[in-house]
């Protein structure tokens, strides 16, 4: 799915992975932060970003 607004797509995939990480769904949750990592590569967005921030922050919270 094309969206015109990447970084907000991207954003909603991270709301949607703490959904489904709260869910207790962590395969769905990785799906979706995956597909969230690679917009940020396309947008090329940095490390201090809030989508690389969300990103990291929802990864660790679904290793635990």
């Amino acid at each position: 799915m094309a969206s015109a607004d990447p970084l907000s797509h991207a954003l909603l995939l991270c709301d949607r992975a703490e959904i489904e990480l709260l869910a207790g769904e962590p395969s769905a949750a990785d799906a979706a932060l995956r597909h969230a990592g690679r917009i940020a590569d396309e947008i090329e967005c940095g490390p201090e970003s809030e989508l690389r921030r969300r990103i990291a922050t929802l990864t660790s919270a679904s290793v635990r």
